[in-house]
């Protein structure tokens, strides 16, 4: 532990009388002018006198010490350095230069001092700053927050409130002096049924006087602006337009406005708004070999457009020109991973899906791809095959040569080892993972035993090997097929060796693998270009191969090797297509009277995701499912077409029953009734509903809204009820994340009445800036604190410290007096000596 300074130890609350202690000597100077005199003091009386002046002026001085070791503790000073602090960051709160402190900054997470929050996740999180306080009050006088309280996490009340429990000084410091900032607060858009102009709304609004110029205009390449204003912005006075746009109307239209002249928070300046097609019409996305678009558009009786994959939206908002989508696809990657997700989030945002076909099912990790995750059926041929993993892996003397430039730091073993914590995307929690390594001898490094592999353990184990020695793989074969058998997995053993290992007899391991009924898959390093002899007369990795008849990989270089190993999974777990001819198990199938579908000669071995229905069946494996997602619909046919079920292909019925799950799954129609205004403050959405027929107000019990952020995850739609104000009028609002928002408007029964996106705007961050007052109070409360303003912080912290100190200069003033009485005493004592 580091020594304090002794200003943090002694403490004087006048230290000017200090200067006083100046006047030691004068009783020394007395003295020598008595002895000129003839008159003598002792040295002692002397010493008293000069001791009694220093003692009296300490005493003058208010010195205090720290009240015990607690009051040696330092204050923790916590930052926020957050966007939405930008331009109140500086200067520093004075504070105390006797007083320890230590610093640490906050945003979107606990930061060293000097590392800036990270720009693309713009949040303040207070959470995790008042835990670390919390965490460490043992140790700590204090605990002061410097913050606006703009606050994102929803839990930071309850690690306020654990704070508070501690008992430790906590003082809040509201920084309230944001750079002058104009913002669009709102951009909403609207297409009323029938028309064909689009309605926009825009706010913009500003915190000091100042003159914005706001350019509104279709987001499309080189679109002109329809709109071009200057403004005259006054504090915290909302200034509202009202435009109008005719719009194509056989597409979504996305429009976007932006602050012309930039300012010190330019997140805030734009934001963008989507409205949906009048026409409806759906996409038809296929392999040139499997497009059925031209008999789906018959049987369906609307508009179907063939879209390309490689020319398939890659944002949501293009999806949105269509009221569904058709994808066939039997492998799950007609579609690049920026496309699925899009299309993944038009669904949760109120599109339709049918997928005929699968997503991707390349291993166990892509169960989480967007396109699965609103899937009503995934392929899982890798649950079905549960794997006992044996990897064997050549650490001789040859795996420690480096990689790349000499010097690197990295080695041929490196590069196989992480191959081999790769795998963990490639595994489910059925399998099991054993690793041997081997040069002069083998030995095994790890088992999972009746676990899941521990990935972490795992890299440990492989961390304390060091390469060395001779390739003897014959040996390290025999010590994996010793690896004691699970019951209902299937054994593969993926040997990593040079290709030129140490003579071994390849028919005794080929009788140990087949005894224990293992499969082999070999990598093997070899420099040379041609192709390693298979025969009989090649090398023994070669000869073991071809008995076994087990894949054998040559390469040169181990930067591939953990695709390599995916590939050996995926052949050893089998064709996701399982083969035959099945009699499906089918209900009604979208349609009134059950349906028998024709006999399969294959499908997609698949499993239902959550809240899935499933409409036939396969040997008891879901074929045909449909389920809600988000706020819109899918519906998923297992069957691959393309090259298999040809009775399939040619049945009549096919297209007819396309056509129904489409009509299913596509976005519901709005109510020609229903009318919405569509205002964004902050988190909330604002939806004024118009209820207007032939008739008159529609009045209709019930009404309920629901929201679905811009994210692709398997949270359910958020939910609120409407309020009937008048006829025909309702109004409500319900927290919505930053972005484009789904939303819906439901009955009772319900029936979409309305459904649009809100526009999407800058994210919260940089809705508000400046304090949040009520916020910084609700802390302080929770937290057993005080507000505090940043003027008053360096005297607050002195005045909580004066608490924990010991005053000492009664003690000094005794001293003093006890000086002077013994001076006396001894003087007296000696005049009266004969």
């Amino acid at each position: 532990m580091q020594a304090l300074p002794a200003a943090w130890v002694v403490r004087f609350a006048q230290p000017v009388w200090l200067i006083a202690a100046a006047a030691a000597p004068l009783p020394v100077i007395w003295a020598l002018r008595a002895r000129r005199r003839g008159r003598w003091l002792s040295r002692v009386s002397v010493a008293l006198q000069c001791g009694a002046v220093v003692a009296a002026a300490v005493a003058l001085a208010r010195p205090s010490l720290p009240a015990g070791r607690k009051a040696t503790r330092p204050w923790l000073i916590l930052r926020d350095v957050s966007p939405s602090m930008r331009g109140q960051m500086d200067p520093v709160p004075a504070w105390p230069d006797d007083l320890p402190k230590e610093a640490m900054h906050f945003a979107e997470a606990v930061l060293p001092p000097g590392r800036p929050a990270d720009p693309s996740a713009p949040a303040t999180f207070a959470a995790g700053a008042l835990k670390l306080a919390e965490a460490r009050a043992d140790g700590l006088a204090g605990v002061v927050v410097v913050t606006d309280g703009q606050f994102h996490d929803v839990d930071w009340p309850a690690a306020a409130r654990a704070l508070g429990r501690t008992g430790l000084r906590v003082m809040v410091v509201g920084r309230n002096t944001p750079p002058r900032d104009a913002r669009i607060a709102d951009l909403s858009a609207d297409r009323p049924a029938g028309a064909a102009a689009a309605e926009l709304r825009l706010t913009v609004v500003a915190n000091a006087r100042m003159r914005r110029t706001v350019i509104v205009r279709r987001a499309e390449p080189d679109g002109e602006p329809i709109l071009t204003r200057t403004l005259e912005l006054l504090p915290d006075s909302p200034v509202s337009l009202r435009l109008t746009d005719v719009a194509p109307a056989d597409r979504a239209v996305a429009y976007r406005a932006a602050l012309g002249e930039p300012d010190e928070v330019p997140e805030n300046d734009a934001a963008s708004a989507l409205v949906l097609p009048r026409q409806e019409r759906l996409a038809f996305v296929a392999a040139a070999q499997a497009d059925r678009r031209e008999g789906f558009q018959a049987a369906l009786g609307l508009a179907v457009a063939a879209v390309a994959p490689a020319g398939a939206p890659a944002d949501a908002a293009g999806w949105m020109d269509y009221a569904a989508v058709v994808l066939v696809d039997a492998s799950g990657e007609l579609l690049d991973g920026p496309r699925r997700a899009a299309l993944a989030r038009y669904v949760r945002g109120g599109g339709g899906l049918v997928l005929v076909g699968c997503g991707p099912c390349r291993s166990p990790a892509d169960h989480a791809d967007p396109l699965n995750r609103v899937a009503a059926l995934v392929a899982n041929p890798y649950q079905r095959t549960p794997l006992h993993v044996i990897v064997v892996l050549d650490v001789s003397g040859s795996m420690a040569e480096p990689v790349g430039s000499p010097g690197g730091g990295r080695r041929k073993y490196d590069q196989a080892a992480e191959a081999v914590l790769a795998l963990k995307r490639h595994l489910t929690p059925d399998d099991r993972v054993t690793a041997v390594v081997f040069s002069d001898s083998a030995r095994p490094v790890y088992a999972s035993g009746a676990g899941p592999c521990d990935f972490a353990e795992l890299r440990a184990r492989l961390n304390a090997v060091s390469p060395g020695g001779r390739t003897r793989a014959g040996p390290a074969l025999l010590a994996a097929a010793d690896v004691p058998h699970l019951p209902n997995r299937q054994g593969l053993v993926l040997l990593v060796s040079d290709l030129l290992t140490e003579p071994f007899a390849p028919a005794a391991v080929e009788a140990a693998f087949r005894r224990n009924d293992l499969r082999l898959a070999i990598v093997a390093v070899s420099a040379g270009a041609e192709e390693p002899p298979s025969g009989p007369g090649g090398t023994p990795l070669a000869d073991l191969a071809r008995r076994l008849e087990a894949p054998l990989r040559r390469t040169d270089s181990l930067a591939g090797l953990a695709e390599i190993f995916a590939a050996f999974l995926r052949n050893r777990r089998g064709n996701p297509i399982r083969l035959g001819r099945f009699e499906p198990a089918a209900g009604t199938l979208f349609a009134a009277q059950p349906e028998k579908l024709p006999p399969l000669d294959a499908y997609l071995l698949s499993a239902a995701n959550p809240g899935a229905e499933v409409l036939a069946r396969v040997d008891g494996d879901g074929l045909i499912a449909r389920r809600q997602a988000g706020l819109g619909r899918s519906v998923s046919l297992a069957v691959p077409l393309a090259g298999h079920n040809r009775l399939l292909g040619t049945w009549p019925g096919l297209d007819g029953l396309l056509a129904r799950a489409a009509r299913w799954a596509m976005r519901p129609a709005a109510d020609g009734r229903f009318a919405a205004r569509v205002d964004r403050t902050g988190g909330q959405i604002h939806l004024r509903i118009d209820a207007r027929g032939p008739d008159g107000p529609v009045n209709v019990a019930g009404l309920a809204v629901r929201a679905v952020g811009p994210s692709h995850t398997d949270d359910p739609p958020r939910e609120a009820q409407l309020a009937q104000v008048g006829p025909g009028r309702y109004e409500g609002s319900i927290a919505a994340p930053p972005g484009a928002v789904g939303l819906q408007v439901l009955d009772a029964t319900g029936r979409v009445v309305w459904r649009g996106p809100a526009g999407g705007t800058y994210p919260r961050e940089f809705a508000a800036l400046g304090a949040d007052w009520e916020a910084l109070r609700k802390l302080a409360d929770l937290a057993g604190g005080r507000v505090v303003r940043e003027s008053d912080l360096a005297s607050a912290a002195g005045k909580w410290d004066v608490r924990r100190r010991v005053a000492v200069w009664p003690h000094a003033v005794l001293l003093a007096l006890a000086a002077m009485l013994l001076d006396w005493a001894l003087t007296r004592v000696r005049r009266g000596q004969p």
